[in-house]
C-alpha cells in the first residue's frame, strides 16, 4: 500500500490529472458458498484482500479531494502459482500444452 501511497503523493505534489486504474482483487470480498458479485460485502480475511481494500479506499478519497478520475478492477481467479484452487492463466497454460 505504501506504494500507492507513493504515487498519489508524487500525483499531488507535481498537481498531475492522470486516469488511475487499479487492479485489486476479489480478496476484498468476504467468503461465502457460491459465486461472487460486485454487490456482495467487502470482508477481506487476509492481509492481501485488507491492502487491496485499504488501497481501493485511499485512492477513492484521493480522487475526491483532487478532482482525479479513477478506475478500481477487481480480478478473478487470475493467478495462483501453488495454489490449489482453479486459476485462468494455468488453466490455459495447461490447455495450451494439452494440444501441442
Amino acid at each position: 500500500m505504501s506504494g500507492v501511497k507513493n504515487l498519489l503523493q508524487a500525483i499531488s505534489v507535481n498537481r498531475l490529472k492522470p486516469y488511475i486504474i487499479f487492479s485489486s482483487s476479489a480478496a476484498v470480498y468476504k467468503p461465502k458458498d457460491g459465486p461472487l458479485y460486485e454487490s456482495d460485502p467487502v470482508g477481506p480475511i487476509e492481509i492481501y484482500g485488507h491492502s487491496k481494500l485499504e488501497s481501493e479506499e485511499l485512492i477513492e478519497a484521493f480522487a475526491n479531494d483532487y478532482g482525479i478520475n479513477y478506475t478500481i478492477v477487481r480480478l478473478f481467479n487470475v493467478y495462483g502459482s501453488g495454489d490449489h484452487n482453479n486459476h485462468i492463466i494455468p488453466a490455459i497454460i495447461r490447455q495450451m500444452n494439452n494440444k501441442g
